[in-house]
């Protein structure tokens, strides 16, 4: 096997991670008539994963992409499908919220469990285009374009960064902005019980994951909004800062699609409109996913107490071996069930979804591992807050698991969620795996004026605990000292 891979690092159960991986395979390719050539899910010690993705595969789309670029209304109509995909969705886990679902038979839980796997996979596959944002061949086309308006040097790599971020405000700052708000309101002595029911009922997914999933109460964002007055921060200030940042971009952004226009580069205008529509449908995608995850698990729940499962057992069937189990009742091989949580892996090509365990996983597992683009000493990413600081590695996937990370440590992550925040409120520097400029930890970071690097692609999998690494969020680098 030749293929070289990037790796992300998350907290996951096998049955979520294969419709998500199957849609960037198979759904995409049906969809575009091209897509990611091969998905592998590495997943030990029960709920860690290692999602290798490969390299050939996200050029193959981001060439595609490049090609149409120019052409009319291409991506308005890719985000067009995807929001009457989201819709569908959005449709039926309404259907599933209102229903009882032990009064229902076997028959209409098969409908529901089908329905919300086949469109969670179809809306993916139409949001994951923006994965190809990540290849270096975008970079370069963008860097390409660029050299054609004379820009100033100093100034170049700051542009090829605007460039390629979205002008949209993604759903992750609306939440702190809102969020912001019914702090200022506290403060001010208004009653804020309505307001924070309000923003349970919108933003209730934020923690949910490949592994995990609740509803956010009221009173979570209660307690939230008690400790952020309780540790003094100015909210007013914090809203004014977001503000800024994103009335920054913007003007940037404008002045570059207005510099294009000027030097009659219209390719250069439209790739940046390319980077705007799928930048948004990243974070809409992310979204969507975590709310339907959780009504996923409301059906899951309901089928292993049918079935005389656990849940955590449950958690670990495939989709196909949930519909067999359905339609004939038959259960999967309880003992290949807890290899599975040991140590297994998932492969997903165009023709063929497979899960392994045993010597055969370990092996495919080694040979993967052995194309991974991991030996370097630096790490690049995109700059989520500027800033340099050196410190001492600490990975944390899953910050519901008690953590060890101690104040001054650099955390390192896949992406961050509000539960992050007590450890970034801590840490001397923030890196992930993924994200972009209006991500969550970006956010959070230039809340707490800490140095942000984010985008990696593979920090969590080259850095380890205890390395000693020099931050460098100015340019997005990080360095391995020792």
């Amino acid at each position: 096997m030749s293929d070289r891979w990037f790796v992300l690092k998350r907290n996951a159960t096998l049955h979520h991670l294969v419709p998500i991986s199957k849609s960037i395979v198979v759904d995409l390719l049906n969809i575009l008539g091209v897509g990611f050539k091969r998905h592998v899910c590495v997943f030990s010690k029960g709920q860690q994963m290692n999602w290798y993705y490969d390299v050939a595969g996200i050029d193959d789309v981001a060439r595609m992409m490049l090609k149409k670029v120019s052409i009319k209304n291409f991506n308005e109509n890719i985000k067009d499908q995807w929001v009457r995909q989201a819709k569908k969705l959005d449709k039926l886990l309404s259907k599933v919220e209102t229903t009882k679902l032990s009064a229902i038979s076997n028959n209409k839980l098969f409908s529901f469990y089908e329905g919300v796997v086949n469109n969670l996979e179809l809306e993916s596959a139409l949001g994951t285009l923006s994965d190809f944002l990540s290849s270096e061949l975008v970079v370069r086309e963008a860097k390409k374009n660029l050299t054609r308006l004379h820009v100033v040097k100093k100034d170049f790599d700051d542009l090829v960064s605007v460039a390629m971020r979205t002008r949209y405000v993604s759903p992750y700052i609306k939440e702190q902005k809102d969020f912001l708000k019914i702090v200022c309101d506290k403060i001010n002595g208004y009653n804020i019980t309505n307001s924070l029911k309000l923003h349970s009922k919108k933003y209730w997914y934020l923690q949910n994951d490949y592994a995990f999933s609740t509803k956010l109460s009221a009173d979570y964002f209660k307690e939230l909004v008690e400790n952020y007055i309780k540790e003094g921060h100015d909210p007013k200030k914090e809203y004014g800062k977001l503000n800024t940042s994103i009335n920054k971009l913007s003007k940037e952004k404008n002045d570059l699609v207005s510099l294009a226009f000027l030097h009659r580069q219209k390719k250069f205008s439209d790739l940046m409109k390319l980077t705007d529509i799928h930048g948004l449908l990243w974070d809409l995608k992310k979204v969507e996913m975590q709310r339907a995850f959780y009504y996923l698990d409301l059906l899951l729940k309901e089928i292993s107490n049918r079935f005389s499962l656990s849940f955590g057992d449950i958690k670990w069937y495939s989709p196909y071996e949930v519909r067999d189990l359905l339609k004939e009742g038959n259960k999967a091989n309880k003992a290949e069930i807890n290899n599975r949580k040991i140590f297994c892996v998932l492969s997903i090509t165009p023709k063929k979804v497979s899960v392994i365990t045993g010597l055969q996983a370990k092996s495919l597992a080694t040979t993967i591992e052995k194309n991974f683009i991991g030996n370097r000493t630096k790490i690049y990413g995109q700059v989520g807050n500027k800033g340099c600081a050196r410190g001492e590695v600490m990975v944390v996937i899953n910050p519901r698991i008690k953590s060890k990370f101690k104040k001054g440590q650099v955390l390192v992550t896949g992406m961050t969620t509000p539960d992050f925040i007590p450890l970034m409120k801590n840490a001397r520097a923030v890196i992930t795996d993924e994200g972009g400029i209006t991500c969550h930890a970006a956010i959070v970071s230039r809340e707490l004026n800490l140095p942000c690097v984010v985008g990696t692609k593979n920090a969590t999998k080259i850095l380890k605990n205890g390395d000693i690494v020099e931050v460098d969020a100015n340019n997005g680098i990080i360095k391995i000292l020792k």
